[in-house]
């Protein structure tokens, strides 16, 4: 008896490391091109329901060779010296919606292990979502310096695979990481919103060197990624008028339950002003609520956000 218990039990031990072993070749992948190489890809679930969550990660490495006599500098200059780089990994759904999800890469490490989930909430587009595209950066992709370098690993097909990219910009089978949300359910379209009469500031005048909060109620259907605020900046030192943007990321403060940021001005005789909001959830839906306004300005036309936004101004002596 005892005997007929050990097989039992080796047979049993064999299936299980047999399956381990299988799913463990079925997500195994090896996408290469002349730039990076993405491996060793581990997904928790590939068919997902309403309050499921896709867990993902998989490695990515730079390649020792880059061809920097390219001619699309964005590429060529691309810097391995940077301290760090940037990765973005783009899920586009069979219509309108997407997901973009950022992760910072040391440069000192050969490998990074991108890892990340995407929860299921209500307002997600059901069916088919593709991995789009996995973009490397060697800066911040929340700096405003446009012309930073980016390697570029797009979703193609067969065709499009055996094209040159030793510039940086490949097109690859990147269906390993696709995945299907089960359902019948109305996608979100909407960008997250706010109340104009929500937003605040802590202080209209300020000395030299003094912080400020600003601050708004942002609401979404789904889930708010981004609100990010543009202010101008009017100088009039020694009787000589300049301007320039001021962008600031403002972030979820849990206490308070708004999306703020801090403002701290240096210079002598500034006037800030708020000239627009831009709004983002984690399906891609946006919205840039603005104080500008085109030709219609010429003839007394005032945008709706007109009144709120010439409240929020700062003036330091």
């Amino acid at each position: 008896m005892k005997k007929t218990i050990s097989v039992f039990m080796l047979l049993c031990v064999l299936v299980i490391s047999g399956t381990n072993c299988y799913a463990a070749k079925k997500n195994n992948v090896n996408v290469k091109t002349s730039f990076a190489i993405i491996s060793d890809a581990k997904f928790n679930k590939k068919k997902l329901k309403k309050n499921n969550t896709f867990n993902y990660s998989f490695k990515i490495s730079l390649r020792d060779y880059f061809d920097y006599e390219s001619e699309d500098l964005r590429y060529a200059a691309f810097d391995r010296t940077a301290p760090y780089y940037y990765v973005t990994v783009c899920w586009k759904s069979s219509k309108a919606q997407q997901i973009t999800q950022t992760f910072k890469w040391k440069s000192s490490k050969k490998k990074k292990t991108i890892k990340g989930e995407i929860p299921v909430y209500t307002g997600m587009q059901t069916g088919k979502w593709r991995l789009d595209y996995i973009q490397i950066r060697d800066s911040s992709p929340n700096e405003e310096d446009s012309t930073d370098a980016k390697l570029y690993i797009s979703h193609g097909g067969k065709r499009k695979q055996k094209l040159d990219d030793s510039s940086g910009y490949a097109y690859r089978d990147l269906s390993f990481a696709n995945f299907t949300v089960k359902g019948k359910r109305k996608a979100d379209k909407k960008a997250p919103a706010f109340n104009t009469e929500s937003l605040f500031l802590s202080k209209n005048e300020v000395k030299s060197g003094e912080e400020v909060t600003f601050s708004v109620n942002v609401k979404d259907a789904s889930e708010v990624q981004m609100v990010t605020a543009t202010w101008i900046v009017t100088s009039n030192y020694s009787n000589h008028v300049t301007e320039w943007d001021l962008n600031q990321a403002l972030k979820y403060n849990k206490r308070t339950k708004r999306y703020e940021c801090k403002l701290v001005l240096n210079d002598a005789d500034l006037q800030v002003r708020l000239v627009d909001i831009y709004t983002q959830d984690i399906y891609g839906n946006s919205k840039l609520y603005t104080d500008w306004c085109e030709s219609e300005c010429e003839h007394g036309y005032k945008s709706e956000f007109h009144d709120a936004f010439s409240k929020m101004v700062i003036y330091k002596k």
